[in-house]
């Protein structure tokens, strides 16, 4: 896959996850985030078990359909300083700038 196309190629699923999310969530930005943290999550011990195991991964594509869940995640945007969300904003960056995540 290259880093600079914007959609890559779709190759098949190899984890799908179907999670209701327990928190009460208010803003659909908030919600999405919510769900890329647990996509985020799931997809982390797949990634450690291939490096493992020597099959080098690429970043691993993410899709998103809320443009302010990706504004965050990606860093142009700034988040509001909410104490329950703050450490997952940040979470979810760090993992995006160490280019194990590529979020689209």
């Amino acid at each position: 896959m290259d880093s600079d196309t914007t959609y890559p190629n779709n190759n098949r699923a190899i984890l799908t996850i179907a999670q209701i999310v327990k928190a009460m969530i208010s803003s659909a930005a908030k919600a999405k985030l919510g769900a890329l943290y647990i996509n985020y999550r799931g997809a982390i011990l797949a990634r450690q078990l291939l490096e493992e195991m020597d099959h080098k991964q690429p970043p691993t594509p993410m899709e998103t359909d809320n443009t302010t869940a990706l504004g965050v995640t990606t860093n142009p945007i700034n988040p509001p300083k909410t104490k329950a969300m703050d450490m997952l904003f940040h979470w979810l960056r760090c993992w995006e700038s160490q280019k194990q995540f590529r979020t689209y």
